[in-house]
């Protein structure tokens, strides 16, 4: 139970089975966050509505984060969370998410964010202080999407290479060594988005843009009347 009478169903432990290797001794943390390393990549899991509020908690979780990311042995990393540090909708905006980890982010170099809440779809390169895409393939790439059937409109994003407004898609992410591949899908199976990230022994990326010819599902003159009526 947390500070707002928010709990977990009962239910949660018994069907989620997770790794226990959150900051110790903060028992809302458990299970929530956490990190598997798997074939070359440590995968970590950010409880991004405790940024938000307790600022025990808060401060346990980044230093937690900033432990698990200085001594990483593997060659890719990539988090995830729910609130975006940048959002698909700029009147969703998480400011204390993104001052909690973007410097450590920044730091450590992480590859890759996969984020959710805004029921939209974006991809791109962390954006510049003018909003737009970071040009160079060492930038961090941030990726919202959602798969289920509650979706929103999305604004016209200058740092996104592939948007899209009310469509269902999800990923699959493959690496093999010196190469990680992600593609997100529709609903249906559809290729929507694709690239690569390749990284020297150095650790030097290269991105990749692989996007198919498929349209893209969005279009400035419908989103602006939907904007409207986006649920928070």
């Amino acid at each position: 139970v947390d500070d707002t009478g928010a709990r977990l169903s009962p239910q949660w432990r018994a069907q989620y089975t997770l790794p226990e290797n959150g900051p110790e001794g903060r028992a809302k943390l458990k299970e929530t966050a956490f990190y598997v390393d798997y074939q070359g990549v440590r995968l970590i899991s950010v409880d991004a509505p405790l940024l938000h509020g307790d600022e025990a908690e808060r401060a346990a979780q980044v230093a937690w984060l900033d432990n698990i990311l200085a001594h990483n042995p593997n060659r890719w990393t990539i988090i995830s969370l729910h609130f975006p540090l940048y959002s698909s909708e700029p009147e969703r905006d998480n400011p204390r998410v993104r001052e909690a980890l973007k410097p450590l982010i920044d730091k450590y170099k992480v590859d890759l964010l996969l984020q959710g809440h805004d029921h939209g779809y974006a991809r791109g390169a962390a954006p510049t202080p003018k909003g737009e895409a970071r040009p160079d393939d060492d930038a961090t790439i941030y990726v919202v999407s959602v798969a289920g059937p509650k979706m929103y409109a999305v604004s016209d994003l200058a740092w996104a290479d592939r948007k899209a407004s009310r469509t269902q898609l999800f990923q699959l992410l493959s690496v093999e060594g010196d190469r990680l591949t992600y593609k997100a899908y529709t609903a249906n199976g559809v290729l929507y988005d694709a690239f690569a990230l390749q990284k020297d022994k150095a650790g030097r990326k290269t991105r990749v843009e692989m996007k198919p010819g498929t349209p893209e599902l969005w279009a400035p003159g419908k989103e602006k009347k939907a904007n409207g009526d986006l649920a928070q």
